[in-house]
């Protein structure tokens, strides 16, 4: 099987991605910024196909989404600093994704939300407006929302302050 995992190189993505080349799987590791590749995932090798690019791209995303077989949508803004904002990427990003693979019929799509990622910061607009300005997506199988609590582990900064 082939999988597109985005958000590669962050602390859930790069375990992922481990994990999969582990089982055998082949890989598409899609990834925003190339900082973290070689400390995150490594070279790139015979399983794994390391892709750079901007999941606000549609040209980019609908040519990611080819040839793969299921998806595991990590990839997320988790504070607003730069220009890229939670509206454009955590919403924006995954609504392109989920139609790209629903157009290229993709068999499964895992999509595992920011933690921080809540609706009032995606909407700009008065509360009572915000159910009209949400994207319509029409999935071809059930969608469940379930955004992880804080997530710890040995390559988490967080974890490594604590337990030295």
């Amino acid at each position: 099987m082939r999988v597109l995992v985005t958000g590669a190189t962050g602390f859930i993505g790069h375990n992922i991605v481990r994990d999969l080349l582990k089982r055998g799987e082949q890989v598409k590791a899609f990834v925003h910024t190339p900082t973290k590749i070689k400390e995150r995932l490594g070279n790139p090798r015979p399983m794994l196909d390391i892709v750079i690019g901007d999941i606000i791209n549609p040209d980019t995303v609908n040519n990611l989404v080819k040839d793969v077989d299921a998806i595991i949508h990590l990839a997320a803004v988790p504070l607003e600093k730069s220009k890229q904002t939670y509206e454009q990427v955590n919403l924006q990003g995954t609504v392109s994704l989920v139609n790209a693979a629903v157009k290229s019929g993709v068999k499964r799509l895992i999509h595992c939300s920011q933690n921080s990622a809540k609706p009032p910061k995606f909407f700009a607009v008065h509360p009572q407006q915000r159910q009209d300005q949400r994207p319509r997506l029409n999935p071809p199988a059930p969608l469940n929302k379930n955004p992880p609590p804080l997530v710890l582990g040995p390559t988490n900064p967080f974890f490594t302050t604590l337990h030295p």
